[in-house]
């Protein structure tokens, strides 16, 4: 059984950037940021890439308390 109670919608995990730090190496040709700020003003830091299910779909029950998800699959760790 999953920590969230069932398949939780991967939208909840998420963040809106509102500012981008420098890039610290690209995926895909695009830069990967070492810091971002969402819409709220929390500071995150570049965590890994998004861990995926077999079905190759981001798994969110496998992220660790204060992770999120930045597009295309990411994951920023929230700082303070």
């Amino acid at each position: 059984m999953s920590r969230f109670g069932g398949k939780v919608p991967i939208e909840y995990f998420t963040l809106e950037i509102d500012r981008a730090g420098p890039a610290i190496g690209y995926l895909g040709g695009r830069p990967i940021a070492g810091t971002v700020i969402d819409t709220a003003g929390q500071h995150y830091r570049y965590a890994g890439l998004a861990p995926r299910r077999p079905d190759g779909e981001i798994d969110a029950e496998a992220l660790r308390p204060r992770e999120w998800i930045v597009r295309p699959g990411l994951v920023y760790f929230r700082e303070g």
